[in-house]
């Protein structure tokens, strides 16, 4: 087959300065996971698209392009892609590394345009985070020179590996640094440029040195994190001016705004994941709006920066671009957007919660945390094992200081770990949780596993003995379980339940409890429903809560089965999303709280957060619920593999 012809409005381009052609509307991709996304924008014609190793979605997109160039649809030469080096890789021999993960995610042998994602270099501390904090707890800031990274960035270029090389968040002065040691000039600068920051003063300063600009938010990125949100801000797409113009040409708004900009010649990577917005996008080369309506829209510019990078002054990159910044602040107290369920105990409980599994850096977390009560969620998972539990705590303290949540309007959950199951050691994993957590009782408390382990004096989640074998205890569930009512009745856990337990240790439990576990947290999804469990639990008064309710896409490697299916693609929950007008998450979420079932999703995504709380406006019906029942392949994926051997191992029992 042969590579597809392209519309003709998608052939424009900018020359750059040596001389290669980049796209002027590309597709953006941040907060995008995103396979759809492109093939929907490779289809209408896209050929640019704009990606970054911390947006953690260059595999997404590999796998797409290979799945074009393959079926002949297209060719390597007609696609231009961008990346960027993250701030962690900013030494001048780890350059090279950051390149090579890139290009291997990508399934590439180079890049179009590779830049540096931000002017700002951060330390790598070993812990993996993109946005890594010291022993104090700080942003581990590094000094790292601009002019030695840029000279490894040079080096990619000349190794091939990327064709064109730029920057991207820089300010005039980091430039004029580059440009003066510079043997390859930076091809384009990508910033913050909408209506309402136009960054003209920028924009002559690049042109004069034969720089390119490049757009990022074209649109004001309405939809960008809770912590970027000023309360009071106005919203780019809804100028008037704009939307004046965009009645009088019968065009979109967007399309009015991002014509604005491609004619004054700057390169623009709007971001959507809607079809028909992705095409519209591109659709603004058969049009000219008039020398009188560029002035018209010139005069609009409010030097408004809403995406701000808060780095420190004093640090040796310098400060991001300046402009009027939008200072983060979140919104108001809302009262609880979620339903709930109410517990054998008489406690209630929402049945959507935000899960923190896997967030434990400090300002993913505390971002992600601030994100979720602003959206309304009331219920919040952590644990004692996911060390993000002081993060927790610093946000709920902030929100409770500024009298924007009360204590009783927040359902707190977190868990016993495994070497704390003796009973006189139950009250020293509380007390620890508690104090992390600044709170003087929590809403849920669970045995994280049945399995227990035996405490071997270096402070180890996963100790081992003197073999190096692990160091598995022979503590009994029912003794552990004595240690968790007192809890209850100390008012430490106004309830107390399990997690990851099978029918038999429920049982067991049950037969010596004065107090009845409120619920049994384990993975539940479309394809490991639970139903012979959530009907056993069910008899009992106990309610079900589902740890992975999208089956976790995002597992560490060690769970990933080569072959194993991806539950979010599912054909009849994605037909049903198209149904109902609705998200592939919020069909998955829906068809769970619609049985029963508490949900504790978890995402780190804003925009995500909001969609998977907006579970309560629709309902399905019995047939689609019928046929969602049907999917249940009895599939784990998480069988923890580090308790297999244990006498307490809970997935031996029959599904």
């Amino acid at each position: 087959m042969a590579a597809q012809s392209l519309p003709l409005y998608a052939a424009q381009s900018l020359p750059l300065y040596n001389g290669r052609k980049m796209p002027l509307v590309g597709l953006g991709t941040w907060q995008d996971e995103c396979k759809d996304t492109i093939r929907a924008a490779l289809d209408a014609g896209y050929r640019h698209i704009d990606t970054a190793y911390a947006y953690q979605n260059e595999a997404f997109i590999g796998e797409v392009l290979q799945e074009y160039f393959k079926a002949g649809k297209l060719k390597r030469e007609d696609i231009f892609i961008t990346t960027k080096l993250w701030v962690t890789y900013h030494e001048t021999d780890r350059v090279p590394l950051s390149i090579a993960q890139s290009l291997k995610n990508l399934q590439l042998d180079y890049v179009d345009m590779y830049l540096i994602h931000i002017p700002t270099a951060l330390r790598e501390t070993g812990k993996g985070t993109p946005l890594p904090v010291d022993e104090n707890g700080k942003t581990a800031l590094n000094d790292v020179q601009l002019e030695d990274t840029w000279k490894a960035m040079e080096q990619v270029a000349r190794n091939g590996h990327a064709k064109s090389i730029g920057v991207s968040n820089f300010n005039m002065e980091q430039l004029e640094r580059i440009c003066k040691i510079a043997d390859i000039k930076p091809a384009t600068n990508q910033v913050e440029c909408h209506l309402y920051l136009q960054q003209e003063k920028l924009f002559q300063f690049l042109k004069e040195r034969g720089i390119t600009l490049t757009a990022y938010s074209p649109f004001g990125s309405p939809a960008r994190p809770a912590n970027f949100q000023l309360e009071g801000a106005p919203k780019v797409l809804e100028d008037p001016v704009a939307k004046d113009l965009a009645a009088k040409h019968q065009r979109s708004v967007g399309q009015i705004h991002l014509r604005y900009l491609v004619q004054r010649g700057i390169i623009v990577i709007p971001k959507s994941s809607n079809p028909g917005r992705i095409r519209e996008n591109l659709q603004v080369f058969d049009f000219k709006l008039s020398d009188d309506e560029m002035s018209k829209l010139a005069a609009q510019d409010r030097k408004l920066r809403l995406l701000t990078f808060l780095e420190p002054p004093d640090h040796k990159g310098g400060r991001a671009p300046r402009g009027r910044r939008a200072v983060p602040v979140n919104s108001k107290n809302r009262k609880m957007a979620a339903q709930s369920l109410t517990l054998n105990n008489g406690q209630k409980m929402p049945l959507v919660g935000i899960g923190s599994w896997q967030v434990n850096s400090a300002d993913e977390c505390k971002d992600t945390i601030r994100a979720a009560l602003d959206a309304g969620y009331r219920h919040i998972d952590t644990a004692y094992a996911y060390q993000n539990e002081a993060f927790i705590g610093e946000v709920l303290q902030e929100y409770f200081k500024a009298g924007k949540l009360k204590r009783e309007d927040i359902f707190i959950t977190t868990k016993l770990w495994v070497t704390y199951h003796e009973t006189d050691r139950v009250p020293l994993c509380i007390a620890e949780s508690l104090k992390n957590l600044q709170l003087d009782y929590v809403d849920m408390y669970l045995i994280h596993v049945p399995a227990s382990m035996r405490e071997t004096g270096k402070g180890k989640l996963f100790p081992l003995d003197e073999n190096n074998k692990p160091a598995f205890s022979g503590v009994q569930l029912v003794d552990t379980w004595k240690g968790m009512e007192q809890l209850a009745r100390e008012g430490k856990a106004k309830s107390i339940g399990v997690s990851n337990f099978n029918m038999q240790q429920i049982e067991m439990i049950c037969k010596t409890a004065t107090i009845k576990p409120a619920t049994n947290q384990v993975e539940c999804h479309l394809y490991l429903q639970q139903t012979k469990l959530f009907k056993f639990l069910k008899e009992r008064g106990i309610t079900l809560t589902a740890y992975s309710p999208f089956g976790s896409p995002a597992r560490p490697a060690h769970l990933q089965v080569e072959g194993d299916p991806k539950v979010l693609e599912d054909p009849v929950a994605k037909d049903l999303a198209t149904k109902y007008k609705r998200s592939v998450g919020q069909i998955h979420l829906r068809y769970l709280v619609q049985r029963g079932i508490i949900v504790i999703p978890k995402s780190s995504n804003p925009g995500r957060i909001r969609e998977n709380l907006q579970v309560f406006d629709f309902k399905l019906s019995d047939t689609d619920m019928s046929k969602l029942a049907s999917q249940d392949k009895k599939l784990r994926f998480f069988t923890v593999p580090e308790f297999k051997g244990h006498p307490s191992y809970p997935f031996d029992e029959p599904l």
